[in-house]
């Protein structure tokens, strides 16, 4: 029976990877008309980079991206629908020698909001896997869509993404430190244009004729 499994590597940081692995079975292998499609969901504390798919992925899979994509919005930012990120699974010639196929998705975190843990769990939900297969009926063509289940020893937690974030009891220390950092770089720039424009300003001291004795 076909089933499906994805986990998150690494499991802490801005920066991971979803791989998918989905067990295939003869139907699949068997019938050339099958092919694999994933579909994840995402929220908005998460989001994928269309450039990086296709720059990194278009030998594994073709894809189609919805929601927002600007990769600078912290999540207070962000729309809650986050991102629907469907895969049309390339299918090689490996498949049927290992009954199996792998396929990763690189996903990034945006800053998220001040949590007094210092840390934020985002839970990434499994993609839907679906395989589609063409076929005949009186002398016109089908397609049948089966749901591939999960397998059924996937690790709940496997999916868990946890980042750091600001602890709001240090906000009292940074926003004046912070401010402190900025006031001196202004006054450290003023200062050194200062004394930039003073030079320019200074005349060139006038040299004194030599005199030449025969």
């Amino acid at each position: 029976m076909a089933s499906s499994s994805s986990q998150l590597d690494p499991r802490q940081g801005f920066h991971s990877t979803v791989t998918t692995t989905v067990t295939l079975d003869g139907d699949t292998l068997d019938d050339p008309t099958c092919s694999l499609h994933a579909t994840y969901s995402l929220p908005p504390d998460v989001f994928v980079d269309p450039y990086e798919l296709s720059d990194q992925h278009h030998d594994s899979y073709t894809f189609n991206l919805t929601g927002l994509v600007d990769v600078e919005l912290p999540v207070s930012a962000a729309p809650p629908e986050g991102q629907v990120l469907s895969l049309h699974l390339i299918s090689p010639d490996s498949w049927k020698a290992t009954s199996e196929v792998s396929v990763q998705v690189p996903i990034h975190a945006r800053y998220g909001l001040p949590s007094e843990t210092g840390y934020h769990d985002i839970p990434l939900s499994p993609p839907q896997v679906v395989r589609r297969c063409l076929g005949t009926q009186q002398s016109s063509s089908t397609e049948t869509t089966i749901p591939i289940p999960l397998s059924p020893a996937s690790d709940p937690d496997a999916l868990t993404l946890r980042i750091p974030v600001a602890d709001p009891r240090h906000l009292a220390l940074v926003e004046p430190a912070t401010a402190g950092v900025v006031l001196g770089a202004f006054l450290l720039l003023a200062y050194t244009l200062a004394v930039a424009a003073a030079a320019l300003r200074k005349p060139d001291p006038v040299s004194k004729p030599q005199k030449y004795i025969d």
